[in-house]
């Protein structure tokens, strides 16, 4: 996993070492000493942060570790009976991971349905979502869903499901659980949504 940092002045941010390098900092041209993991332009300063490929994970809750950007595919399913299925031009949405924090959004169209009834389920998250304790890893996702083929009675929303790739896509504001939101989606709905959840 990589990623960017811009604009970091490790002058004015107290990161400056011009000492020796054997705490692993790189010394600059201008004798300026940075961090593992930091780049600099010529002049000495910073230009971004390079992560590992692959996540090196840390125990130590100060240690930011990861950092990823990026676009996923996602595909729905409802989860009593039929099928929906996106318009392959509008099927990804995007992605930032911090740490282990990952937020995405986006926009997604239904190509086409065949009467699709129950829960609405989103697929293919780019992280698994954590378990914790007492629920404290749920995350609420605000949610548009345009252009159906019938009314629903309360608001839009999405919530992770612990240890999965999912997220629960339901009426709220109403007396019951609302996962009947699949029924009221038709071929042409339009899907935007926006949220944070976290990951393993």
């Amino acid at each position: 996993m990589s990623g960017i940092v811009g604009g970091i002045n490790l002058r004015s941010s107290g990161l400056v070492n011009n000492s020796s390098a054997a705490d692993g900092s790189v010394i600059t041209g201008t004798g300026v000493g940075l961090p593992a993991g930091f780049e600099a332009a010529a002049g000495g300063e910073a230009t971004y942060v390079q992560f590992p490929a692959t996540q090196v994970a840390s125990a130590d809750a100060n240690r930011l570790d990861d950092y990823e950007e990026g676009d996923f595919s996602v595909w729905f399913t409802a989860a009593g009976s039929g099928s929906l299925a996106t318009n392959s031009s509008f099927n990804e949405l995007a992605y930032t991971k911090v740490g282990r924090v990952c937020h995405i959004n986006g926009q997604i169209v239904w190509g086409s349905v065949s009467s699709p009834v129950g829960d609405l389920r989103l697929n293919g998250l780019p992280f698994a979502a954590i378990s914790l304790d007492e629920y404290t890893e749920n995350s609420g996702f605000s949610v548009d869903i345009r252009n159906l083929v019938s009314a629903i009675d309360g608001y839009i929303t999405g919530h992770v499901v612990a240890g999965g790739t999912i997220i629960y896509i339901r009426e709220a504001g109403t007396t019951g659980e609302g996962d009947d939101l699949a029924n009221h989606i038709d071929a042409g709905s339009t899907f935007f949504i926006a949220g944070s959840y976290l990951t393993v």
